[in-house]
């Protein structure tokens, strides 16, 4: 186990290297004082779709290994003293796959220990109950995802369009059960069992409210302030109504559970969810199609209805307008009312537009069992990392205080004491919260890292994704009077519609940023 308190005082000077041009999570920790060091990585990943993305993954893997004292191409393993994994996203697990064979071989990287949040621990009752959640709702989004992109959709059905709303950047690879098609050597899944089995000391599971120590000869006070165990806190994605709104923009939910019904079959359980009474809701397609295949009589009125919808709904072209009675020379060939497609009428796969926020929905509740840390430096300054954390996990942290040094201490004094944010979510609308958030963040030398790559962001399906969000983005020049890095401009730099512009020329902050070859990194130097 790690210690409760720091082993020495003493000035820490903390390096913290961003891998850029990937829209993922992957930042080194570098932690020296004196000839003393160790090494913490923060997530390793790049999101669906994105070019060249296992070498660009191989690349940083192998730059990791060297600043952690290897060299992979030598034959010298490195050695990282922790291993943060903060949620099951591909944009914060997909290095580890797509660079097994450095991740997941100790002749070229040992790993000390690996901190995971308590939703990731196999013997805890409530993860598990979670992890089964999230599964179904992943297979049911692929299943949406396979029907929409089929014949089964019709062109006046809204799914062919609301389906597709980058679904595979949000669900990552699966398993190929039931035939998906999704199946992968290194889903998410798989990921993170071999990572619970990466480190040399093994796994531990870390609950909000716990303060531990980072492993390795310098070690920080680390705050444990999410993810929440409370459920309604976990599945608070969204921001509340009207003036108590606690992020930059609110969006509608979604109700899951008849789409995971349908999704998955289940007809008789999504019927409990029709808006129609239950006299209108018995004549599914599946049951009209097995009384017409019935031969011979008796036939019902039942049976004449199922006929009638048959012919006037189901079947691909309408019957003749006049049915048995055409007049004399009647051509249903030339008359645009017979023999006329009849996809418009159905809205039997509508349901599917649903897919692409059934597919928000779990991507933000994923996002809500995120692992969040503030390390602590030794002279109060706070490093923040909230990984993807959205509205119930940043309202969590106020939950609980945490016991360091023999007193309590509150959530808006950590956030208080920060001095450098990693920006939640790549600066998505609902990851970083207002009053109980960003504004508490009052530091001096407040900073902020954003990984981020808006031409990737902006080219995603629909209309693409507003990373970083706007008016989020301008409050965080203002807090930080530009002092922001982002994961796709230079140091000092910000892009506005486009184009790149200088937000910032302290050179007390410029000059403790360097940024690696081609653009690979930039890193950030605080000593405190």
């Amino acid at each position: 186990m790690a210690d409760e308190e720091p082993r020495a005082a003493g000035e820490v000077e903390a390096a913290v290297r961003m891998y850029k041009n990937i829209l993922g999570d992957c930042f080194l920790l570098k932690l020296t004082r004196g000839d003393e060091r160790t090494t913490v990585l923060i997530d390793c990943g790049v999101i669906q779709g994105v070019s060249g993305a296992k070498d660009k993954m191989n690349a940083i893997a192998r730059d990791i290994v060297k600043e952690c004292g290897g060299d992979v191409e030598a034959g010298r393993p490195g050695r990282l003293d922790l291993l943060v994994v903060t949620h099951e996203h591909w944009d914060h697990i997909s290095g580890f796959g797509q660079a097994a064979d450095i991740f997941f071989d100790r002749s070229k990287l040992e790993i000390g220990r690996v901190w995971m949040a308590w939703t990731e621990d196999p013997e805890d009752e409530l993860a598990s109950e979670l992890d089964e959640r999230f599964h179904r709702r992943k297979k049911a989004v692929a299943k949406m995802a396979m029907v929409a992109e089929g014949d089964q959709a019709h062109p006046f059905g809204a799914a062919p369009s609301g389906a597709r709303t980058g679904l595979e950047a949000f669900v990552g690879p699966l398993e190929d059960e039931e035939g998906l098609g999704f199946g992968s050597k290194f889903t998410g899944r798989v990921i993170m069992e071999k990572l619970r089995e990466a480190s040399v000391d093994g796994p531990r599971f870390l609950t909000p409210g716990e303060v531990v120590t980072t492993p390795g000869p310098v070690g920080l006070r680390t705050y444990v302030l999410g993810p929440p165990r409370d459920k309604n806190r976990l599945f608070k994605d969204l921001p509340s109504s009207g003036d108590a709104q606690e992020t930059y923009l609110a969006e509608p939910d979604v109700c899951e559970e008849p789409l995971v019904a349908l999704a998955e079959g289940r007809i008789e359980d999504m019927s409990e969810h029709s808006p129609f009474a239950r006299p209108y809701r018995q004549l599914t397609r599946q049951k009209i199609d097995e009384r017409r295949a019935r031969a011979g009589p008796p036939r019902d009125a039942v049976d004449a209805v199922a006929d009638w919808l048959q012919s006037r709904y189901f079947a691909d072209l309408t019957p003749c307008r006049f049915g048995d009675s055409a007049p004399p020379g009647h051509s249903c060939a030339k008359d645009h009312l017979c023999q006329a497609d009849q996809a418009r009428r159905r809205i039997d796969n509508d349901w599917l537009a649903a897919a692409g926020p059934l597919a928000l929905k779990l991507d933000s509740d994923t996002n809500n069992t995120s692992l969040v840390l503030a390390f602590e430096l030794p002279g109060g300054d706070v490093l923040l990392f909230a990984a993807d954390a959205q509205v119930g996990n940043w309202l969590s942290w106020h939950d609980q205080k945490y016991r360091a040094g023999g007193r309590d201490i509150t959530a808006e004094d950590i956030l208080a004491r920060t001095v450098l944010y990693k920006v939640g979510h790549h600066g998505s609308h609902n990851a970083t919260l207002r009053q109980q958030g960003l504004e508490l963040m009052r530091h001096p030398r407040l900073a902020a890292m954003i990984p981020v790559v808006e031409s990737i962001a902006a080219k995603q399906p629909g209309q693409g994704w507003k990373m970083p969000f706007p008016h989020l983005k301008e409050e965080l020049l203002t807090r930080t009077s530009g002092r922001i890095l982002r994961g796709d401009c230079s140091p000092g730099q910000d892009l506005d519609e486009g184009r790149t512009k200088t937000v910032t020329s302290d050179a007390a902050f410029l000059g403790r940023v360097e940024e690696g070859p081609e653009q690979m990194w930039v890193e950030y130097r605080i000593t405190g």
